[in-house]
């Protein structure tokens, strides 16, 4: 799911000192265009396998709220081609809970670090995995990295120098190597606040029995459609579907409350 907060709840959770104009102006729009954010197209939508989802919808819509289709970076023909029979299931049986293995996915591997080896001036190196980042008496920033073979066996070690260093090893990754390097002193000026503030994913996820509506066997997905609550009492939250591979219709439906950036739990 890639949403984009409002001004107000990303002041909120991020920081009111980032121009959030300028980030809705050009750099939201740009990471849409990369990713290639589409919504579930009707054809899928009107599918006899995402029954559940319009059976979600059309409950937000008769309690007033507004139906949501949440933008995704997915090629939604994959899905299509799973229902011809061209592919193996994996959107539209709710299998993608275990991750998406047949393709269709706009991941930062095909769209960002693509991009960026096609200039030229990037080497992507994979099978490395960081154990510690150090910062140097000289300014230098020094990686200890780990080359590993697909088993996770050690092959080499490594210790990569750099004037500059970027962290996008996710928000555990990054902070557990924030807090490594705290600990042992390896980054001197680091606040002391590394590692605080953070929390799990924070999805709270429902399921949810009526008798008598049907929602199918093998309901498809992933979470495509929600709703907003912004003004709700206990703080904004969103509620969306998340099917799971149920191989039998149990009169079953599974909503869940993700953790998005306009939501913070404290």
């Amino acid at each position: 799911m890639t949403l984009q907060p409002d001004g107000e709840r990303f002041a909120q959770s991020v920081s009111s000192r980032i121009d959030y104009d300028l980030l809705a102006t050009e750099h939201f729009p740009r990471v849409a265009r990369t990713l290639r954010l589409q919504t579930i197209p009707d054809d899928l939508l009107n599918h006899e396998r995402y029954r559940s989802s319009r059976q979600f919808l059309d409950r937000v819509a008769e309690e007033g709220f507004e139906p949501l289709r949440v933008p995704m970076p997915i090629d939604w023909e994959f899905a299509r081609r799973e229902l011809a029979g061209e592919l193996a299931p994996s959107y539209t049986n709710g299998d993608l809970i275990y991750g998406v293995n047949n393709g269709g996915k706009f991941s930062v591997d095909v769209t960002y670090l693509a991009e960026a080896e096609a200039t030229g001036h990037v080497r992507i190196e994979t099978l490395h995995r960081v154990n510690d980042i150090e910062r140097g008496r000289d300014g230098t920033w020094i990686a200890h990295t780990d080359r590993i073979s697909m088993d996770g066996v050690v092959l080499e070690r490594k210790r990569i120098v750099a004037d500059a260093l970027f962290l996008g090893a996710g928000s555990p990754g990054t902070t557990r190597i924030l807090v490594k390097a705290l600990a042992k002193d390896l980054i001197p000026d680091l606040p002391d606040a590394v590692g605080t503030g953070w929390g799990n994913n924070g999805d709270r996820v429902f399921s949810v029995t009526t008798s008598l509506l049907s929602p199918g066997a093998w309901q498809g997905g992933p979470a495509c459609v929600g709703f907003k609550d912004l003004g709700n009492p206990a703080g904004p939250l969103m509620i969306v579907t998340g099917p799971v591979p149920f191989p039998a219709d149990l009169l079953l439906s599974t909503p869940n409350r993700p953790n998005v950036t306009w939501v913070r739990f404290d």
